[in-house]
């Protein structure tokens, strides 16, 4: 009689093990990490699909989604990670969410935001103009308050998956301090640039590249105010090209140079730039007769009366350095900006609100 017992031990692991693999190539994959929730607005005012969700883990990996109009929001495919979770919506403000774990690939977090009416950021006053000699960490600049933009949800345009493994902060990124005069609003900055001085473009393209942009509003921030167009004459957008030679271009009203008196009025006289180990310092002074009304030939906006509301926002231009056609925009690798949004060059309901300060609150 022939001994069939290995054999059918053999037979039977190799059913098991051919029943396991099958099992192993048909059953459903595990479902991936979700973050959801509902953002809260203080007022219908607010039209909460114009704001995003941002989630950002330890690694700099950017998942970032809009609002739905009821406030829900939905982010999928996370990956596992300790994540910062922020709301963002024009003229609203709600504090950032540390900390948050997603273990495994089944997860889900529950998220939600009550969004609160932001305060005006304080633009201080100096009595006296601002020599450019002075920069952002001059005693001239002291008791100004630090705007910092090197956070992934300020990343607003370009291949944010790329932003972190570049480098994040250390790739792009900045620090600014803004005060008024009588004379002119005076900006100074340090930027870093993992290529600085890289901007082949000159005019109304000089945001393709190294570059800063500011954008004014001369009343008081409205939620409702999405257009920028000329017929506001309330709201100017300045580029400041930082390449290896200064430039600038003034959008919304002007579309050209800006002018005083009439008169096209290069940025030299207005602009002094320091290299740094890490990209530049500079200090820009904007003078008031560069923003105009109506044309280039328009009046001149005053300085602002003590403790008047308006709006600004800064955005910093990174240049993409394997890119030299002036024409092609992937020359701007990335965008970030001060209040999350991209388009408040012609949105003005994405940029902060601010205040004319005589003294911080």
């Amino acid at each position: 009689m022939v001994n069939r017992s290995w054999n059918s031990s053999s037979a039977y692991r190799s059913m098991i093990g051919s029943v396991l693999l099958i099992g192993a190539l048909t059953a459903p994959p595990l479902a991936a990490a979700t973050i959801k929730g509902k953002v809260t607005s203080p007022s219908a005012a607010y039209d909460l699909s114009q704001g995003f969700v941002v989630a950002t883990n330890e690694k700099m990996e950017i998942y970032r989604v809009p609002v739905d109009a009821d406030g829900s929001y939905l982010i999928e495919n996370v990956n596992p990670g300790t994540y910062t979770i922020s709301a963002l919506r024009g003229g609203l403000t709600v504090p950032d969410v540390k900390g948050v774990a997603v273990v495994k690939d089944s997860d889900t977090i529950d998220q939600n935001f009550t969004m609160t009416v932001a305060q005006p950021f304080c633009i201080l006053k100096a009595a006296t103009p601002i020599p450019l000699d002075k920069d952002i960490d001059s005693d001239a600049f002291a008791d100004a308050e630090e705007i910092r933009i090197d956070q992934a949800k300020q990343v607003g345009a370009g291949p944010r998956e790329e932003w972190g493994p570049l480098g994040g902060p250390d790739y792009v990124s900045g620090r600014f301090k803004v005060k008024y005069s009588d004379q002119a609003i005076h900006l100074a900055g340090e930027v870093k640039f993992k290529n600085p001085l890289v901007n082949v473009n000159t005019g109304v393209n000089s945001w393709i590249g190294n570059a800063i942009e500011f954008d004014l509003q001369d009343d008081p921030y409205d939620v409702n105010r999405g257009d920028t167009h000329p017929e506001n004459e309330h709201d100017w957008h300045l580029i400041v090209g930082l390449g290896a030679k200064s430039d600038w271009w003034e959008h919304n009203i002007i579309e050209g140079v800006p002018h005083i008196d009439g008169k096209e009025t290069q940025v030299d006289q207005f602009i002094k730039r320091t290299p740094t180990a890490s990209g530049e310092k500079f200090r820009l002074d904007m003078p008031w007769k560069i923003f105009v009304r109506t044309d280039a030939n328009g009046q001149a906006i005053p300085p602002p009366k003590d403790d008047a509301l308006g709006a600004i926002n800064i955005m910093i231009d990174v240049a993409n350095p394997e890119v030299t056609d002036p024409e092609d925009y992937s020359g701007r690798k990335f965008q970030l900006a001060w209040s999350g949004f991209d388009t408040a060059h012609w949105n003005a309901s994405q940029m902060v609100p601010a205040q004319f300060c005589t003294k911080r609150p």
